[in-house]
């Protein structure tokens, strides 16, 4: 498979929206031990959730906020938390996907020696019932990167944007290599990915951007959707549920009181090709991620500023239909 670049466009004009403000958030149990921000999430099963490494409070003399090597696991039935086994290394910003009840987890940001965060191209895979992370293929030289648009398809997860590079790759699962091929949203609907939002060097440079990809034909461009993100931001979190994809929080609000922070959460319809805002996050938030489960979107942890500190506070959206 052949380099594409990824030309995310920087347009603010909104697409076709309508306003019904449905759906329900809840509150759940927060995160136990320690908040969290820049982790990742994942479904395991019907009634389990893991969230992967990120950031944490603390930090000494006013450095970097540590990043973990922490893995949790919520259960949806009981509301409740327990730890998993550690990730290899701590990780923030991680590209992780669940792939037949196995989590694979694509390199992600480490911490260097003097502080700063690099993305790296280590690789492993964990089965929960064994209960140990085992190292795969890295990802090739000059591809590593952290916080990407992260989706399955049958056995093949897709990698889009992040940082470091713009280039979209695609790790098959069944072969254990990858194939060449920031804060963006990642969806997959029938056989189209979808990359929505994100931003560009920058945590104001936000961006409202559709791109799909159609993957049944994956050497072919990229195509932008006319059907715009209502509100422009980076470091949001999506969800796939039915045929709709919701896009939760963000950061890069520039208005008066805001932190930073957007509390909005629009549902594009994939068949109609239509956005509808609905309930607004309760807490708003950046810097967390969603998995889906009995129809429902699970957000933990995330921060509350721009650049902020993490929070423990976990709650979900279900849709009105559901």
């Amino acid at each position: 498979m052949r380099l594409s670049i990824l030309a995310f466009g920087a347009s603010v004009l909104a697409g076709s929206q309508q306003s019904s403000f449905a759906g329900k958030w809840q509150e759940l149990a927060p995160i136990p031990i320690a908040p969290r921000s820049e982790q990742t999430t994942v479904a395991l099963s019907d009634s389990t959730i893991a969230i992967l490494g990120g950031i944490t409070a603390g930090g000494k003399g006013g450095g970097s906020p540590p990043t973990t090597d922490m893995m949790q696991l919520y259960n949806v039935t009981d509301n409740s938390w327990r730890l998993g086994p550690k990730i290899p290394v701590p990780l923030n910003h991680l590209n992780v996907a669940a792939v037949d009840g196995k989590i694979f987890l694509l390199g992600g940001h480490a911490v260097l020696p003097n502080g700063t965060w690099s993305a790296i191209p280590n690789s492993w895979m964990l089965d929960p019932a064994q209960g140990e992370w085992k190292p795969i293929a890295p990802m090739p030289n000059g591809t590593a990167r952290a916080a990407c648009a992260t989706a399955v398809y049958g056995k093949t997860i897709y990698l889009a944007g992040g940082q470091t590079l713009n280039v979209p790759g695609v790790y098959q699962n069944s072969g254990g290599s990858q194939k060449e091929g920031d804060h963006v949203g990642g969806s997959i609907v029938g056989t189209t990915l979808y990359v929505i939002g994100g931003r560009h060097f920058g945590r104001k440079n936000v961006r409202n951007t559709v791109f799909t990809l159609d993957l049944n034909r994956p050497d072919d461009d990229w195509k932008e959707d006319p059907s715009k993100l209502p509100t422009a931001r980076g470091g949001i979190s999506i969800a796939t549920i039915a045929k709709k994809i919701y896009v939760f929080g963000g950061e890069g609000n520039p208005a008066e009181g805001s932190d930073g922070i957007f509390n909005q959460t629009e549902a594009f319809d994939t068949v109609t090709r239509k956005w509808t805002t609905l309930a607004p996050m309760k807490l708003p938030r950046h810097g967390t991620s969603a998995a889906v489960t009995q129809g429902c979107a699970f957000l933990p942890g995330g921060s509350t500023v721009e650049g902020g500190p993490p929070v423990n506070y976990t709650d979900r959206f279900c849709p009105d239909n559901q």
